[in-house]
């Protein structure tokens, strides 16, 4: 059996089975209910915050810690105004200093005891936010992993990595608000009704009274949920630009196009500020409302408060506590408007995150797909068609046959399907209509994992990690040893350029390999795959960005491995498909030649067309190294 290919596998199929589910638009009461405020995509707001509060379904032991600790601390804070007035009325109004010194005695007990009970549910808090953001960000990365590349075709990188971390992070920034403030301004507030109304309910419903005033300010807030949708989305469009502006300094560099991109991302990063001050200036309303309120509410109390200890229907002491509560009630009431943009922006950046885990995946593993334990490597493209979505078809009615341990070369020009054919084998893609077989088996009824752990696939645009290259080659192979990595090494043409590095085997090659050549890069990807002994082995144009001398080594070792197993090779050099079993010329998405190098020169006007373009300067170059003579 093959080792594990240089294709990782992953089975989409638990991932889907342990996504959440997507949430329907159906507003509850019959089909005559009034619809819940909806975001873009017609999840209900509220759906989208309860999907986010399950995550905290497995913290049960925590939450009931929280929650006593948050009814304790709640408690302990409203005790001080109802001591304040016992303090007042029955101590100094009364001369009684005992009543003084005990209530004095019991206001610091309950101000340090409500100190160590918030102390407690801010660390258990804080403890549940980490917790819940670990699991949403593997959920995420989860499902990402599990996504086909017609996901990642129609996501630009900047956009998918601003969910994954200022989405993210903008969730997390929720629950840790939920757990320190937002719960206990809602205990807080409760708390402290319960005791205004124990103290007198005439200046309790005064108060109350104000209520109506309170919420009729969160219409302005909110204004603000397709602002902050909006200011999200733009800063996917800002993620873009950098990611683009840093991976291509060279290309911006070499053009003279500096002040050109600078402008480009100038303007997007104008557009983010405006969306942004538009959401500022709508809070700053806001909480200038919330303040005026609050004022009036103070003019109230004392007012209302001062005429009643004339009239001798109330106490000093009870209008100083009154005060006291509604000084406590003022805080989480300015906080609310916080409070609500925090969970909008919860709200929006968790419908973002759940846009990518409720994705479909185009190429899912069957719940029953059974496993093949061993790839011979016999392959079967039967009437494969293949279109992205709408557009025109990619590949049409493709079929040919490789036997176990047999190559195949696929030459044609760029653009007609030679790489789509070749992405198709380990299903990066399904097939429109038609099949693809290994071993006799459709790829649609196998394991993934076990598909893609006997394919080895050497891409053109060579990808490395910023590991070291010894890890990058054990990539699809963790178990090898130095001795194998040195061997496939060797057979790749790379163990000396590698022995150079100032580290060996053990040098940091930084972020995409960028501290080697292409050619480097491309002969360490080489000897990856090797590493994996695949029953298959796909070369995307494999050794094009080596020299001619280096293409001589590789391809001596390639045409041994290609005796032992079956071969893909979408041709760039000349010298590798001389030696295939079989060559298949693309043209439009058609086969439209196929047959032997030497048959088809004889008989495929296409295939001459190619050899004239791509192949003939190789050819001649080969002979005069060789010292032999050029027909023309």
């Amino acid at each position: 059996m093959p080792h594990a290919g240089s294709i990782v596998g992953f089975s989409p199929a638990a991932a889907a089975n342990g996504r959440c589910r997507a949430w329907d638009n159906r507003p509850p009461g019959g089909a005559n209910a009034a619809p819940r405020p909806t975001v873009n995509n017609g999840t209900p707001l509220i759906r989208i915050l309860w999907r986010l509060i399950l995550y905290l379904r497995s913290q049960k032991l925590l939450l009931a810690g929280m929650l006593v600790t948050l009814t304790l601390g709640s408690l302990l804070r409203t005790l001080p105004p109802t001591l304040s007035k016992i303090a007042i009325d029955d101590g100094v109004r009364a001369n009684n200093l005992n009543v003084l010194f005990v209530t004095v005695g019991l206001f610091v007990g309950a101000v340090l005891l409500s100190n160590v009970a918030m102390a407690g549910r801010l660390y258990a808090a804080r403890y549940s936010a980490q917790k819940v953001i670990h699991d949403i960000r593997n959920d995420l990365y989860t499902h990402l992993s599990a996504k086909s590349m017609s996901f990642f075709d129609r996501h630009q990188t900047g956009d998918l990595m601003s969910r994954v971390t200022n989405d993210v992070n903008m969730i997390q920034f929720f629950f840790n608000m939920a757990g320190t403030v937002i719960l206990s301004s809602i205990a807080l507030t409760a708390m402290n009704l319960i005791f205004m109304f124990a103290l007198d309910w005439v200046m309790a419903l005064a108060i109350i009274a104000l209520i109506p005033f309170f919420i009729a300010m969160q219409s302005v807030a909110k204004r603000v949920v397709p602002l902050f949708r909006q200011s999200n989305q733009q800063m996917g469009v800002v993620n873009v630009e950098i990611r683009e502006a840093i991976s291509g300094i060279k290309v911006i560099q070499a053009f003279g196009r500096e002040q050109y991109q600078e402008e480009r991302f100038d303007r997007e990063n104008w557009k983010l500020r405006d969306l942004r001050t538009r959401v500022l200036r709508t809070f700053a309303l806001y909480s200038q409302g919330i303040e005026l309120i609050a004022g009036a509410a103070t003019a109230l109390i004392l007012g209302l408060g001062a005429w009643r200890i004339v009239n001798g229907d109330f106490t000093l002491g009870g209008l100083v506590a009154f005060q006291g509560y509604l000084l406590l009630m003022l805080a989480p009431t300015r906080f609310l408007g916080f409070a609500v943009q925090i969970t909008q922006q919860a709200v929006t950046s968790g419908e973002r995150v759940f846009q990518i885990i409720d994705t479909p995946l185009d190429v899912q593993e069957k719940p029953d797909a059974h496993p093949l334990p061993e790839v011979r490597g016999e392959i079967q493209f039967d009437r494969v068609t293949f279109q992205y979505g709408d557009r025109d078809p990619i590949l049409r009615d493709i079929s040919v046959h490789v036997p176990a341990g047999g190559s195949l070369a696929i030459v044609g020009r760029s653009g007609s399907g030679k790489s789509t054919l070749a992405n198709l084998l380990p299903r990066f893609y399904d097939p429109t209509e038609g099949a693809i077989r290994v071993d006799g088996h459709d790829l649609r009824d196998i394991r993934l994992q076990d598909l893609r752990s006997g394919i080895g696939m050497v891409m053109q645009e060579t990808f490395l990690f910023n590991m070291t290259v010894g890890d990058n080659l054990r990539f699809g192979r963790k178990d090898a040893s130095h001795e194998e990595l040195e061997a496939a090494a060797r057979m790749a043409a790379a163990h000396e350029f590698i022995t150079d590095l100032p580290q060996g085997y053990d040098t940091l090659i930084g972020d995409r390999g960028v501290r080697l050549s292409g050619g480097q890069r491309q002969r360490v990807a080489i000897a990856r795959a090797l590493l994996v002994r695949p029953a298959i082995l796909v070369l995307d144009e494999a050794t094009s960005s080596v020299d001619t001398r280096t293409d001589r080594a590789i391809q001596r070792a390639l045409e041994q491995l290609m005796q032992e197993r079956t071969t893909i090779v979408i041709a760039h050099r000349l010298s590798t498909i001389r030696r295939v079993d079989q060559i298949i010329v693309v043209d439009g998405g058609r086969i439209v030649a196929r047959g032997t190098h030497e048959e088809l020169l004889e008989t495929s006007d296409d295939y001459r067309a190619i050899y004239e373009l791509q192949f003939r300067l190789q050819e001649e170059s080969l002979a005069i190294e060789a010292g032999g003579q050029v027909n023309v």
